[in-house]
């Protein structure tokens, strides 16, 4: 990693020191894949990052214990999606529009301009769309590491994971569930008969 996509990376995503790192897997095509490492105690697990690299925090694996296939496959299944672009750009669409409903919503609430009704739908329309893009990303990503482990050992290891302890705060799980898909859900969605002919 060059210099200033270095600096940059630890700023935006406050990682700290970051490790070049090779996973070797028979698993794929390619046999190996690449990425960064950190270790910071909170609760940043890893992503794909604007610069297209995989960041894992190893610290969050160990402590709750994460199995890296899942996550390692999953960040994977991100990096090579090519819907990735336009779906994460209408996210941020619709994240705006919803920041701006909600400052308008506040504002309304001294000045009384526009009806709160028009507001209020405003916000669930946005929320909607911002969900619904979010979770075709995160539900395309866990497709790709589902098939790439099959489906028995993809639901067995997902199984497990529901188990782990959540240290999130109320917030930060708040965050998470309107991003990301509850787990019990991918579950029964990739259990479906239709989507399991294409994982196994």
């Amino acid at each position: 990693m060059n210099i200033i996509k270095s600096f940059l990376t630890k700023l935006i995503y406050k990682t700290g020191n970051l490790i070049l790192e090779n996973y070797k897997t028979k698993k794929i095509k390619e046999k190996n894949i690449m990425y960064y490492s950190f270790n910071k105690n909170n609760n940043h697990i890893g992503q794909v990052t604007i610069f297209n690299d995989i960041i894992i925090n190893k610290t969050y694996i160990k402590k709750h214990n994460i199995n890296f296939e899942l996550l390692i496959f999953h960040e994977l299944g991100h990096k090579k999606d090519n819907l990735k672009i336009v779906l994460m750009i209408l996210a941020s669409f619709f994240g705006i529009e919803l920041i701006c409903a909600s400052l308008i919503f506040l504002i309304n609430i001294f000045t009384y301009i526009i009806s709160f009704e028009n507001i209020i739908n405003g916000i669930i329309t946005n929320l909607i769309l911002f969900m619904l893009c979010s979770w075709i990303l995160e539900l395309r990503a866990e497709f790709y590491c589902a098939k790439t482990l099959r489906y028995n050992l993809w639901i067995k290891k997902r199984n497990l994971l529901k188990k782990t302890k959540n240290s999130f705060s109320f917030f930060e799980n708040l965050i998470y569930y309107v991003t990301h898909p509850p787990i019990k859900l991918v579950i029964k969605l990739f259990s479906i008969n239709y989507f399991k002919k294409k994982l196994i």
